[in-house]
């Protein structure tokens, strides 16, 4: 069975959301998920005491358009708040067929 290459993006991304959400939780922060900040909506907010960090996922090639709206955010949170903001590329792997014993394709 063939895998659209547009679930294996969702789900990877989503993959790597939930990991990152994962570890900042452990280390005591409190994380929101899709949280509009100066008008750009941020995919992973982590806050703790005065600490602020900022992660935005991406996939695949970046147009001009997301590419200005991420260096907008990426100011804003750190020289406007005084955060850290981080970008995590997603490499879905090449491999995007798998095979399930007695499944008729």
């Amino acid at each position: 069975m063939k895998i659209r290459q547009e679930f294996v993006n969702k789900h990877w991304l989503l993959a790597a959301k939930e990991e990152i959400e994962e570890k900042y939780k452990n280390e005591g922060y409190a994380v929101e998920r899709e949280k509009e900040i100066n008008g750009c909506k941020a995919d992973l907010i982590a806050k703790r005491e005065n600490e602020l960090i900022v992660t935005e996922f991406k996939i695949g090639p970046c147009d001009a358009k997301k590419s200005s709206r991420v260096k907008q955010l990426r100011s804003h949170i750190v020289h406007d708040l005084g955060g850290k903001f981080n970008i995590v590329w997603v490499i879905p792997p090449k491999e995007k067929s798998i095979k399930i014993e007695g499944f008729e394709q």
